[in-house]
């Protein structure tokens, strides 16, 4: 259970920083009219963000592991 947790969790900052880095690079407006309503909103919405998908990958990975079909049931 703790490797899928892991896993989950690199998977989703992956998904969360790529993203916010590309935005930052090409179009730093957009990343900084999150933070127009103040600090704490902006980190906020990263946070939700990052939480929803990481709930998202650890669902899957979790599913992906426990119905893995066994050799026995691919014939």
């Amino acid at each position: 259970m703790s490797k899928i947790l892991k896993e989950a969790l690199i998977y989703a900052l992956i998904f969360i920083t790529i993203p916010t880095v590309i935005n930052l690079i090409f179009t730093p407006e957009e990343v900084a009219g999150l933070f127009d309503y103040g600090f704490w909103v902006g980190t906020g919405l990263f946070l939700t963000a990052f939480f929803i998908v990481f709930v998202l990958v650890f669902l899957v990975l979790l599913l992906k592991r426990t119905f893995r079909k066994t050799p026995e049931k691919r014939l």
